[in-house]
This record gives structure tokens, C-alpha cells and sequence, in this order.
């Protein structure tokens, strides 16, 4: 300090300093005139002006570092939340498909049975069924000089053809 206070006291060196000020609010000139005197004062001023400045930077860039660590987390976040959801939402899809096709299984499954039921319904009602206790009526058009009902014993003991369980003798 005392080497710059030398170095300014040299002769050639102007020692008088204006600062030209404006004022914040009404935007008003005012012109500071400063002697030799207060220099060592107001250059020490300086100084601490540039130190606080100094520090004011490196707090604003700390600041700057912490908020985008916290928007990096919570990005990361976000995301980590979105694929949770993903994994979520893919899993209940899945269930919902293994439950559908548990209830496709199942309906199959009880169609089957009610066909077996059904056609073994329909096997029991045939074996009760016989030809012997059925009538069936002649046809229009055929006149066999018969009565126009059958049974099986004339089916299987008169000679003829056979058409539909009806007996039509042959013709000599």
C-alpha cells in the first residue's frame, strides 16, 4: 500500500479525483471532487469494495451450483418416479391380462362341461330311444297297400328296400 501511495505522490502524477455520480432515483448529476488527502482512505475503500465483491461472486456462483444440483436431483427424481410408474402400470397390465385369461380359461372350461353334460344327455335320451316305439307316418305319394306305419320287426323280416325306416316291398 505504502509503494502505491509513493508511487502516486511522484511528481507527474495527478492526484485530484472527480467521480461523477447520478442519482438513483431522480437520475440527478453530482460531481465529487476528492484532494490528495483522502486518497490512502478511499483507496482502502476500494479495496474492501473489491474484496466484498469478490466474495458476493463466489456466493452467487456456490448459489448457482446448489440450485442446479437441486434441479439435477429433482430431474432425476421425476424420472426415477416416472419409471416406477412404468414398471407399475405394466405390471397391473400384466395382471389384468393373467386374470383375462384365467376367466377365458374358466368359461372355457365350464362351455366344455356343459357340452360333455349336453351330449351325454343326448346319449342317454338316444339309448332310451327305439325304433320299435317310434311311428313314423308314410310319406305322400307312396301307397304300399300297407298300413302306413312300421315297426322294426317288419324292417327287418319282410323283404324290400329300406328308405328312411320305412318298408316299400319290391316290386315283381
Amino acid at each position: 500500500m505504502n509503494n502505491l501511495i509513493e508511487a502516486l505522490n511522484r511528481p507527474g502524477v495527478v492526484m485530484d479525483r472527480v467521480v461523477l455520480r447520478l442519482g438513483k432515483e431522480d437520475g440527478e448529476f453530482q460531481p465529487w471532487r476528492l484532494g490528495p488527502e483522502d486518497f490512502a482512505e478511499d483507496f482502502e475503500g476500494f479495496l474492501a469494495c473489491l474484496k466484498l465483491k469478490e466474495i458476493v461472486d463466489l456466493v452467487e456462483g456456490r448459489m448457482r451450483e446448489q440450485k442446479s444440483q437441486l434441479r439435477e436431483d429433482r430431474k432425476r427424481i421425476r424420472e426415477l418416479q416416472k419409471a416406477e410408474e412404468k414398471a407399475n402400470e405394466k405390471l397391473t397390465k400384466a395382471a389384468m391380462k393373467a386374470q383375462k385369461k384365467i376367466e377365458k380359461e374358466e368359461a372355457k372350461k365350464k362351455a366344455k362341461e356343459e357340452r360333455d353334460r349336453l351330449k351325454a344327455e343326448l346319449k342317454k335320451e338316444k339309448a332310451n330311444v327305439s325304433i320299435s316305439n317310434l311311428e313314423v307316418p308314410m310319406p305322400k305319394g307312396i301307397d304300399t297297400g300297407t298300413s302306413a306305419l312300421c315297426t322294426q320287426n317288419d324292417l327287418e323280416t319282410n323283404e324290400g328296400e329300406q328308405l328312411i325306416g320305412f318298408y316299400i316291398p319290391k316290386e315283381e
